[in-house]
């Protein structure tokens, strides 16, 4: 007759379930370090291509895009004009606004239709997302002539210049991580700044208000809960 015998988990066994275990949640960490990184690249790459972009068409069409009051003569495909006033506007976005005003959405179509972006972007006043560059999140970028930037609560003592902003959504621990690696890792000051721009739904919060995505010193702040904020380069 055989006799069933309870037999204990060994040493060998508990080592092995911690071996593997241990394995799995290094490749899992591995995993979400690349993708981090992989993200805080295609930020630094994106502002890269787009200032690039912005400089070159300046030095070629000696105005910047958007509002270049000549563009339909200079450039193939492009159906509408800026003022020429050598700001790059932006309106709030209403339905049937002028057109001029909307020069923050014609200066992708410029720069795409002029060569310097290799991405096709067309001009629509009303529908903002067709002519609008989209970061990896899901936010919109943006190149205008504001104060949206900095600390919104300062709205009134900072100086309105031209900036190219992240798009909203993107977590502020990425953009740590872009701040410090091009700027001065503080949101408030330097080159790289935070933005609270939104051409579409939750606007990024800043220093003072709950949950923000910047302390009032400058610090972006860590916690991985806040996702939804942005950035801006001065320009």
């Amino acid at each position: 007759m055989t006799r069933n015998v309870d037999r204990g988990i060994t040493l060998i066994e508990v080592a092995l379930v911690l071996g593997v275990s241990a394995l799995i949640l290094g490749l899992v960490l591995q995993g979400q370090s690349l993708i981090a990184s992989s993200r805080v690249r295609w930020i630094m790459t994106f502002g890269e291509k787009v200032q690039t972009a912005f400089f070159a068409f300046q030095d070629r069409y000696r105005v910047m895009p958007g509002d270049y009051a000549n563009a339909t003569q200079s450039i193939r495909g492009v159906s509408f004009n800026g003022n020429g006033n050598g700001r790059i506007e932006v309106n709030s976005g209403a339905t049937g606004a002028p057109l001029t005003p909307f020069e923050s959405l014609l200066a992708w179509n410029h720069l795409s239709q002029a060569g310097f972006l290799a991405e096709s972007y067309t001009f629509d006043p009303n529908r903002p997302a067709v002519g609008l560059a989209a970061n990896v999140w899901g936010g919109y970028a943006d190149i205008a002539f504001d104060s949206n930037y900095g600390d919104p609560a300062s709205a009134g003592a900072i100086v309105a210049r031209h900036n190219l902003k992240t798009g909203n959504y993107i977590p502020a621990v990425v953009l740590l991580e872009v701040d410090r690696k091009l700027d001065d890792g503080n949101a408030l000051t330097g080159r790289f700044q935070f933005s609270n721009k939104a051409w579409a739904g939750d606007a990024p919060l800043g220093p003072g208000a709950g949950n923000g995505c910047v302390a009032a010193s400058g610090e972006w702040a860590l916690q991985g809960s806040i996702v939804n904020c942005g950035g801006a380069w001065l320009l």
